[in-house]
């Protein structure tokens, strides 16, 4: 799947956007998603084999209940696929932050993340 970026177009590869599908469709059977995208090095389409995946995740609520069912949803994902996946969770509150806006880490996200 090729998808345009800030810094023109980058090749995501189709089995890592599948996965990506496979743990949203989990996530979204328990909560509400409001963004789901995919970053690091698999968005930016320079991940090894050995590579994690990177997704950063925004709900409307979250609870440590909620943290850990889409922790679990990831590792489950992750089983299946031979793959580690590493969640970044938030609220739009979060995204509000003083230290979290604007931040290089949401910056790199906004830049090179692929919404799934």
């Amino acid at each position: 799947m090729e998808t345009a970026g800030a810094w023109g177009a980058v090749m995501v590869n189709a089995k890592d956007i599948a996965i990506a599908k496979d743990l949203l469709g989990r996530v979204a059977a328990f909560t509400e998603v409001f963004s789901f995208k995919l970053f690091g090095s698999r968005a930016r389409g320079g991940g090894s084999i050995d590579s994690d995946m990177d997704i950063f995740i925004v709900v409307p609520e979250l609870t440590p209940e909620l943290d850990k069912r889409i922790s679990e949803a990831a590792w489950q994902t992750g089983l299946e696929n031979d793959i580690v996946i590493c969640t970044v969770v938030c609220t739009p509150e979060d995204l509000e932050r003083a230290g979290f806006r604007g931040s290089p880490f949401l910056n790199a996200i906004a830049r090179e993340g692929v919404a799934v």
